[in-house]
């Protein structure tokens, strides 16, 4: 036989009561909530310093460094006077005695002068330069009238600069004589003939004296 629940302590029956209940609590814990108002501003006034004379900020100074010692004064150099004469052994030899009958006597060199070497050396540049009698305007009369174009450079349309070099020697006779800037043609044949069978130039000069010198100059061709 079961037994019986009593009446009692049977909490089914009560639980619509303890909801409803619960709900009212958590309805007025939220109403609570919302009527809560904050605590009004505080006043700062109080936290403000009193107005005043405010003291100026303490400066500490600088720590004085000593300076370095200033350095030591030279030492005065004493120069001492004396009557004795002072006794240079090296002076007894340029010593000598000089009077009206004196005579000296003047080294002359004996040596050959150096302008012979250099008369025999070719120069490029000298103080006065070898040149053709009459000038320039007689060099280039010279050329036209001795120069012929030859045939073949016509032909080929062949014209421009011969660049000759020679020596022209202390007589003014023309030596060594070389094209060093060729064109073709016939024409450095014909610059080295003419060139050669040209009459002396008036040697250069170096310090008074003929030399010889080394010249390179231009034959110019052109057709007509």
């Amino acid at each position: 036989m079961e037994p019986k629940k009593s009446e009692k302590a049977n909490l089914e029956k009560k639980s619509p009561m303890f909801l409803s209940l619960g709900f009212i609590i958590a309805m007025g814990a939220v109403l609570v909530a919302f009527e809560y108002k904050t605590e009004p501003d505080k006043d700062i006034n109080k936290y403000v310093f009193d107005k005043g004379e405010i003291e100026d900020p303490l400066i500490i100074p600088p720590t004085d460094i000593n300076p370095p010692p200033p350095p030591p004064e030279p030492k005065p150099v004493v120069f001492v006077e004396t009557d004795e004469p002072i006794e240079d052994p090296d002076l007894d030899d340029f010593t000598i005695e000089i009077d009206e009958t004196t005579i000296i006597d003047i080294p002359v060199s004996t040596e050959k002068p150096k302008d012979e070497k250099i008369n025999n050396e070719v120069h490029d540049i000298v103080e006065e330069s070898a040149h053709f009698p009459g000038g320039q305007e007689a060099w280039m009369k010279y050329l036209r009238n001795n120069l012929k174009y030859p045939s073949k450079a016509r032909r080929m349309g062949i014209e421009g600069r011969v660049y000759v070099q020679f020596i022209v020697d202390k007589t003014g006779k023309l030596t060594n004589i070389k094209v060093v800037k060729p064109i073709g043609g016939g024409l450095d044949e014909e610059a080295l003939r003419v060139i050669k069978n040209a009459p002396k130039w008036n040697p250069g000069k170096q310090r008074g004296r003929e030399v010889r010198q080394r010249m390179t100059i231009p034959v110019f061709f052109k057709l007509q």
